[in-house]
């Protein structure tokens, strides 16, 4: 039988979560060309950052956190 290593991805018992802010940018950016670098042409669950520059998306997300101006068309929603 092969010997089979399992690699531990999260150590932590605790996950923190961040609304997206402009702290974030660069990391997002290595994501989304990661995703496109692997061949997927969209992000799923990410608020459209697969379709948007980063400042515009960021700008989309806050809209969409409040009732007052969140898009017609979109449910009101918080990205992390």
């Amino acid at each position: 039988m092969k010997n089979t290593t399992i690699k531990t991805v999260l150590k932590s018992t605790s996950i923190r979560l961040e609304q997206a802010a402009a702290s974030h940018k660069t990391a997002a950016e290595e994501m989304k060309y990661e995703f496109f670098a692997c061949g997927e042409p969209i992000i799923n669950g990410s608020a459209l950052l697969d379709q948007l520059p980063f400042d515009i998306w960021l700008r989309h997300t806050e809209e969409n956190f409040d009732p007052e101006t969140v898009q017609k068309d979109w449910a009101v929603s918080t990205t992390f």
